[in-house]
């Protein structure tokens, strides 16, 4: 099997990340957004949301949070 370099495949989707104000969620939630996925994101701290949020964004990124 064949690895694919990164790049944009996620252009056009959209994911949905709970818990996206830190730890793996975080990371998942700034991946997709690097690969081209606009992004839904969910946490109970309203703080580290925004500042995901605006991660996201920075990388192209449309948010709902």
């Amino acid at each position: 099997m064949e690895l694919e370099p990164p790049g944009r495949e996620f252009d056009g989707k959209v994911a949905f990340v709970t818990g996206a104000g830190h730890g793996m969620a975080r990371a998942t939630a700034r991946l997709f957004a690097a690969r081209g996925a606009n992004v839904g994101l969910v946490d109970s701290n309203g703080d580290e949301l925004a500042e995901v949020a605006a991660e996201c964004r920075h990388l192209g990124a449309a948010v709902v949070s």
